[in-house]
This record gives structure tokens, sequence and C-alpha cells, in this order.
């Protein structure tokens, strides 16, 4: 609903795309994730977690391993270890 209010909130975006990619709708999560790269300058590394995540879930090892921001992720955020230890399983083992 923010959205249709305010289409430029970034934090908007950002909530609905990480609530599409909790409930597992990837295509229209990684929109949102690519708009957020498009239209705002951001170095959130949610963004590439988010696409990390989705690429990993669709088992495209090749963009997963495009996004090598995961190993600067924050230390202190909640998913960062995980998706830090994916994304390097992801390097190490993929022959792309």
């Amino acid at each position: 609903r923010v959205l249709q209010i305010q289409p430029d909130n970034s934090a908007a975006l950002l909530n609905r795309a990480t609530s599409l990619l909790q409930g597992k709708r990837f295509d229209e999560a990684q929109r949102d994730y690519k708009e957020m790269l498009a239209r705002h300058t951001t170095t959130n590394f949610r963004v590439y977690y988010g696409l990390g995540e989705i690429a990993w879930q669709k088992k495209d090892w090749r963009a997963a391993r495009g996004f090598p921001r995961l190993r600067r992720a924050p230390a202190t955020a909640a998913r960062s270890k995980a998706g830090r230890r994916r994304a390097s399983r992801t390097w190490r083992n993929s022959s792309a």
C-alpha cells in the first residue's frame, strides 16, 4: 500500500521484495530487488543477499556466484553468516 502512495519509497520496496522472497515468489522478488538496484543507489547487503538467495533457490549457480558482496555483509546481520556459508560453498563447488 505504501508503494501506491510513495512509489519511490526504497524501504517499502525492499520490505516487499523480502516478503516475496520469504513467500517463495522468486520472480516477483527478483523484479523488486532489481528495481531497487536500478532506481536507488544502494549498497544495502540485503538487496544482494536477496538476489543471491533467489539464484540459490533456483539452482542458478552461475548467478549465485555473481554475488561476492555477501562476503562483506555485516557480521551482525542475522542472515549474513548463513548467506556467506552458502555462497562460499557455491564458489568452491561450482565449475561454472
